[in-house]
């Protein structure tokens, strides 16, 4: 299940087609449809793999799929338009250019992850969360691989004792 469509990515621009492929270079469009789905499946797995250790994926809810999907939006629409500024750009500049998407999208998906606060030690809960997406657990902060001993330490003088 992909969560964008060509449809949703077209809407991204003005007076632009997206034209199955025809083999011919006069009539076939500088993206083609099968293009832009494969854009699309490309997209999805980067997002579920960023997600994936914090959300059952794909993600289905009604509610995170907007999100979701706009961010699977926003990164192909990014690739598209660097295909089609690949022979007019004149600036590599990024103020002077329009507004980077995959920046973006990496932005919102950074923003619907929790992350680790090494300096605190504790997970910090995402800017966004994904309302209707079953989120994964995370093992808590007090969490110890070690085991406690039941015995008391016995020293001795003279002995052994490290």
């Amino acid at each position: 299940m992909a969560y964008t469509t060509v449809a949703k990515v077209q809407s991204m621009f003005r007076a632009i087609e997206f034209a199955a492929a025809t083999g011919s270079e006069q009539t076939e469009t500088a993206v083609t449809t099968e293009d832009v789905d494969e854009f699309i499946l490309e997209a999805d797995a980067e997002i579920d793999s960023k997600l994936v250790k914090f959300y059952t994926v794909p993600i289905t809810g009604t509610e995170a799929l907007k999100i979701v999907g706009q961010i699977s939006k926003y990164k192909v629409a990014h690739v598209i338009k660097t295909i089609l500024e690949s022979d007019s750009q004149t600036s590599d500049h990024v103020q002077e250019v329009q507004t980077n998407l995959e920046m973006k999208a990496n932005k919102l998906l950074d923003d619907i992850i929790p992350h680790w606060d090494a300096k605190c030690c504790e997970w910090v809960d995402p800017a966004m969360t994904l309302t209707d997406a079953p989120s994964k657990p995370r093992s808590p902060v007090t969490g110890s691989v070690f085991s406690s001993s039941a015995h008391t330490a016995e020293i001795k003088r003279g002995g052994s004792n490290w």
